[in-house]
């Protein structure tokens, strides 16, 4: 369903509860779009026509501010930044404290997991030969090792 901002012109569509809808650039209640600029289902509206009709409408109104209204664009690119920004720290802060297991041997971090199919299937082509890494859960890529 389509909100609309009073205060700046901002037209969203968004899926609210409650038919509660908060504006990323100015951060006021949204209204929903009258019916009459949208299409029967509610999902579209008429024209761009219909569209310009509505911001003018809006900007028109008592409650627009004309220097949040101008500036719109430039807030939300700064905002979406902002959350960018703060999404690339999470990550990094993530892959810093993500678990990395070492070689014992030879210090390196290409290790592998043995699979436990991958044990049992291996006693079962050599048998007793094929024992050597049942109690091991790594393999080190670099230089062979298990433990």
């Amino acid at each position: 369903m389509f909100y609309y901002c009073a205060k700046c012109a901002n037209i969203e569509n968004i899926n609210a509860k409650d038919n509660q809808a908060v504006c990323k650039v100015c951060e006021s209640d949204m209204k929903p779009v009258s019916q009459e600029y949208l299409m029967a289902n509610g999902s579209f509206f008429k024209s761009q026509e219909s569209r310009n009709e509505l911001i003018q409408a809006i900007e028109s109104g008592e409650n627009y501010d004309s220097e949040i209204g101008g500036k719109k664009e430039e807030i939300r690119k700064e905002k979406e930044v902002k959350e960018q920004e703060r999404i690339d720290e999470t990550n990094e802060k993530m892959r810093q404290e993500q678990f990395h297991m070492s070689c014992p041997v030879c210090g390196s971090k290409n290790v592998q997991k043995i699979s436990t199919v991958g044990k049992y299937a291996k006693i079962g082509v050599f048998g007793i030969l094929g024992a050597d890494d049942l109690g091991k859960r790594w393999k080190c890529n670099v230089c062979g090792s298990k433990f």
